[in-house]
């Protein structure tokens, strides 16, 4: 199951247009539904990949002296900061998402 969210997310991290972003969530949509607690339990060891991730990218950015934007972002990084940036959002979001399919599940 983590091999088909990670696989999932990094379609959508690389999606060029919104249908291609709805096909991708409607995908991870019938994920949810089929086994939502594999999926939940997926998600979270995705999120600290991404957290790990970030870490070290952090890490790396400390150990140089960098040239930055006007938002105080280091160029050289910005791209990857960019692209961790956003999947961690949609971490977020299906972690969200897979608590309220947690909740209608126990309703029915």
């Amino acid at each position: 199951m983590l091999e088909k969210v990670l696989e999932l997310k990094r379609r959508y991290v690389e999606a060029q247009t919104e249908e291609e972003e709805d096909l991708i969530n409607g995908q991870m949509r019938a994920l949810i539904r089929e086994n939502p607690d594999q999926w939940a339990k997926a998600m979270c060891e995705s999120a600290d990949d991404t957290a790990r991730k970030a870490t070290e990218l952090a890490e790396r950015v400390q150990r140089e002296i960098l040239e930055e934007d006007e938002y105080g972002m280091p160029i050289k990084y910005r791209d990857e900061i960019m692209a961790l940036s956003k999947q961690a959002n949609h971490n977020m979001t299906k972690r969200w998402e897979a608590a309220i399919a947690q909740k209608e599940q126990t309703k029915k």
